[in-house]
């Protein structure tokens, strides 16, 4: 009882189970009433497996519980969930597509898993529908941002505009090169009129965001 109020309460600071009550007042008692508890789908751990591209020399990463992933294009990805119960649907909403059903795993079902090349950036959210049609209480959303692979940047040196070949019949090139991945391989590649392409090797494996040079003398 609260001062003057002539209402009586008691209040349970949790509920774990559900339970029969009845109010008990001098010589009388109500009825029994019943309570009864359930729980709604949740998501109680995640976590994103990264296989990088070949290129990028990188090993394989594992990130637990995150929502935001940024990885490089071309990456292989693999998402993990773990519910607290089995569900009756789980899906996988991209924005603009149609949502994507997972299946439970066999060995563990209340796992679900997810995998996909990465292309772009992409938005996702996770929906969990139980057997009484209840879903998650708060949204479950990822987002997953795409480092693109960009070209190799390639600039002539020389020759710089239009030349007459020399009396000796040679011409020199020079370039630079250079990729924000490194480059497997560059060189100088040319071809005389009606004549097959020709292919001179400079070198191999240059660092990413090295700038190498590249020279010949044509004869």
């Amino acid at each position: 009882r609260n001062l003057d109020d002539p209402s009586f309460g008691f209040t349970i600071p949790e509920i774990n189970d559900g339970f029969d009550y009845q109010v008990v007042y001098g010589n009388a008692a109500t009825e029994s009433f019943t309570v009864s508890v359930f729980e709604r789908p949740q998501l109680i751990a995640s976590r994103v497996e990264i296989h990088y591209p070949n290129y990028t020399g990188w090993e394989p990463r594992t990130l637990e519980d995150t929502r935001r992933v940024t990885a490089v294009e071309g990456s292989k990805i693999r998402v993990v969930f773990d519910v607290n119960k089995p569900l009756a649907a789980v899906t996988w909403a991209i924005e603009d597509e149609q949502p994507i059903a997972l299946q439970a795993s066999e060995e563990l079902p209340q796992r679900y898993t997810y995998e996909w090349t990465l292309s772009g950036d992409v938005e996702a959210t996770l929906n969990l529908v139980d057997d009484e049609a209840r879903t998650n209480k708060a949204p479950l959303r990822f987002r997953f941002q795409a480092l693109p692979n960009e070209p190799p940047s390639l600039r002539f040196l020389l020759p710089q505009g239009d030349i007459e070949v020399s009396s000796l019949e040679e011409i020199r090139f020079k370039g630079e090169a250079e990729d924000d991945w490194g480059l497997l391989r560059y060189g100088f590649g040319y071809a005389l009129l009606g004549a097959e392409t020709l292919e001179e090797v400079a070198g191999e494996r240059a660092p990413k965001n090295t700038l190498v040079e590249v020279a010949s003398l044509v004869d």
